[in-house]
């Protein structure tokens, strides 16, 4: 393993994913252990594999000057995604820190936005909640025969199943009921 290997295994990997600065730090210096696996030469050489480290700090660097290496559009290009398909809030703030975007980084790109999507009269966790409940087919969503199924004790059960998906996939109660448009009360 070389210096221009580690940096265009680096260029690589940017040509061909989205990546966060935690991301490809975690990719090179996987690179460099898996070397070290494959290679007993290079694992002896602890001082070539600390120039490797410096290099990767140096890598990131550059990156990050040239554009190529964003963590704010990451997010902002992520946050679309996942809004567009039904994720909550409190889903995206998990996967994003899961990739090691600072937690400032995704309130501010999740509300730049939810501001742009929504405006000032729409409310974007209920819209997402809606967009998951219509993918999922819960609610008003399901096909008629199976929402007129039932008695009421039923239609409750069923209804309590949906706000508990919701509620997993990171939903709170009360958005939960409104993308449902249940009007029941299920604490008993």
């Amino acid at each position: 393993m070389t210096e221009e290997k580690l940096k265009q295994a680096a260029l690589d990997y940017l040509a061909r994913y989205a990546a966060s600065e935690s991301t490809l730090r975690k990719t090179l210096e996987r690179r460099i252990l898996r070397q070290s696996m494959l290679d007993k030469d290079f694992a002896a050489n602890t001082t070539l594999q600390q120039q490797l480290r410096q290099v990767i700090d140096s890598v990131i660097t550059a990156h990050k000057r040239a554009g190529n290496l964003n963590d704010a559009a990451f997010a902002e290009t992520k946050i679309a995604g996942m809004r567009r398909s039904g994720t909550s809030k409190r889903r995206i703030e998990q996967k994003l820190a899961h990739k090691g975007v600072a937690k400032q980084t995704v309130a501010k790109a999740l509300q730049g936005f939810d501001s742009d999507q929504m405006g000032d009269t729409g409310d974007a966790e209920l819209q997402a909640a809606r967009t998951f409940a219509r993918k999922k087919r819960l609610g008003s969503f399901r096909t008629q025969t199976q929402n007129d199924e039932g008695d009421k004790e039923e239609r409750r059960q069923r209804e309590a199943k949906d706000i508990a998906a919701l509620a997993r996939a990171g939903f709170s109660y009360d958005t939960a009921k409104r993308a449902l448009g249940t009007s029941s009360d299920f604490e008993d």
